[in-house]
């Protein structure tokens, strides 16, 4: 069998996806997609403790205007009790949140267990920045990353969170970021809870990716089309070669 004929069996359908691969293969390095920091100082460093018993919730609104690929999220906690602690928690991302929201707007969810250094009892703090949740791709759109802790073992974890008037937010071009959401009163379904805004201050949530193409439709088609008259021609050029 030649190689041409070899080729016209690898057929239309594979090649077709190693096209699509290609076009929404990352543009570029992992990047920060958005970052919620500030001074780690006694004066504009805040932290809100993890109470496995009142499950505070957290949580950042975030928008973006391009699609990600290699997506992970991460929160920054502190032990300031001066020893280190494992939480558990519960991570959603979804598309809404508040009263009436149900899986059907999950985009994924994560129940990680995280080790917080010890952080130490005064400022400047030792910080842990902790992966909760990643996912392959994103696609561009408004999203809400919640978080609770389910258990907490030794010490006094800490959400991190800036005053708001020294906090520091980078971004990515398109996107925007608000990283104020709590709850005080989880739902049994967490994104399900009556999210308000923290007053004056807020958490330090970052997120990275690598910006992915997806390609037009109208791009899409004249590539599958091309494809589709290579893979004809070699099918008609090895039914010649066999009669």
């Amino acid at each position: 069998m030649s190689a041409v004929s070899r080729f016209g069996h690898v057929g239309l359908a594979a090649l077709a996806f190693l096209l699509l691969m290609y076009t929404c293969a990352p543009a570029a390095n992992a990047a920060t997609v958005f970052s919620v920091s500030g001074p780690n100082t006694s004066d504009a460093l805040s932290t809100t403790i993890l109470i496995q018993s009142s499950h505070l919730g957290f949580g950042v609104e975030f928008t973006t205007a391009t699609n990600y690929s290699n997506v992970s999220f991460s929160v920054t906690l502190a032990d300031t009790l001066g020893v280190p602690s494992t939480v558990g928690l519960e991570v959603f991302l979804t598309s809404q949140i508040g009263p009436g929201t149900t899986s059907s707007s999950e985009i994924a969810s994560a129940t990680p267990t995280v080790n917080v250094v010890n952080g130490g009892t005064s400022a400047p703090y030792n910080l842990s920045q902790v992966d909760i949740l990643s996912l392959p791709f994103l696609p561009a759109g408004t999203y809400y990353l919640t978080f609770d802790a389910t258990s907490v073992s030794d010490g006094s974890p800490k959400i991190v969170e800036s005053l708001d008037a020294q906090r520091i937010v980078a971004t990515l071009p398109g996107v925007t970021v608000d990283p104020t959401l709590d709850t005080g009163g989880p739902a049994s379904y967490l994104p399900a809870s009556g999210f308000g805004h923290l007053d004056g201050v807020s958490s330090w949530f970052a997120m990275t990716g690598d910006p992915a193409s997806v390609p037009e439709p109208s791009t899409l088609l004249i590539s599958l089309s091309g494809i589709a008259v290579v893979v004809g021609a070699s099918r008609r050029k090895g039914l010649n070669r066999k009669g």
